[in-house]
């Protein structure tokens, strides 16, 4: 089951696999992802001449989301899919990382309490480390409260070259301030 609306999206822009994002995909984003235990009771093939020759191209271990849903349909058996709980590789973020929050309403969800909510506090340590309190020290890099993130697309776009197209610096200025490093100095501020 997907807890939002927007995992099928995420998914198709390929943060099943993102290394960034994979941990917040396997809580939030399951279906969509295709991490789900399949309930299959009676494991068959639906199209058994196709199967093995699927399996022969290497779609039984696709990261794909949609090729992944489309062999546990039609390729269970094949695919050893039957009764079969998955493990996915679960890396974690880096603890060098800048202690900062991703998302600029990352201070509004800490005061509604989402940094201790069960359902909540693991995505509030990953991308709302300072809101919640996590940090030992501030980075000074990161000190302007106004230099965020608006979106958790940031990096996957930044990746396809969007922060230096002309015509989305203007969008990406908005969205994505920090990621495209955008940010505006103080004056007198050193450009690093």
């Amino acid at each position: 089951m997907d807890r939002d609306p927007r995992c099928r999206a995420w998914a198709r822009w390929k943060y099943c696999t993102h290394q960034r994002y994979k941990n917040m995909m396997m809580q939030a984003c399951r279906r969509s992802c295709a991490f789900c235990v399949a309930e299959t009771h009676d494991c068959k093939d639906r199209v058994k001449s196709r199967c093995p020759r699927l399996k022969e191209e290497g779609y039984c271990e696709s990261t794909k989301p949609d090729e992944r849903l489309s062999m546990r349909s039609m390729c269970a058996r094949t695919c050893n899919f039957c009764r079969k709980i998955e493990t996915v590789e679960v890396t974690k973020p880096d603890r060098r990382s800048h202690c900062v929050d991703t998302f600029k309403a990352c201070f509004g969800w800490s005061r509604l309490g989402y940094c201790s909510s069960n359902n909540r506090e693991r995505f509030m340590r990953e991308y709302c480390k300072r809101s919640c309190n996590l940090c030992s020290s501030i980075d000074p890099e990161y000190t302007n409260e106004k230099c965020l993130d608006n979106d958790i697309v940031c990096e996957a776009l930044k990746a396809q070259g969007y922060c230096e197209l002309e015509d989305k610096k203007k969008i990406m200025a908005f969205n994505c301030k920090r990621t495209c490093n955008l940010c505006r100095r103080r004056v007198g501020e050193p450009i690093v």
